[in-house]
């Protein structure tokens, strides 16, 4: 699991769930907030795989194309 921070102040808008979905067994878990906020947590992505190696790269990289 990989805690999505907010980046910024103002409304919350997700960009590059389309990019996140498409990973296998990568599961995101937004909480609904409407205001971000520098370091304010917004959600959360979690992944599963055989591996907890390639389970932690599949977060990473969901992480990476995520933003709110």
């Amino acid at each position: 699991m990989i805690n999505i921070l907010g980046e910024r102040t103002g409304n919350a808008t997700i960009k590059g769930l389309d990019k996140v979905l498409g990973i296998p067994d990568v599961f995101v878990h937004i909480y609904g907030k409407h205001e971000t906020r520098i370091e304010r947590k917004m959600g959360h992505i979690t992944a599963i795989d055989k591996s907890i190696k390639i389970a932690y790269k599949k977060a990473k990289l969901a992480r990476k194309l995520i933003s709110i």
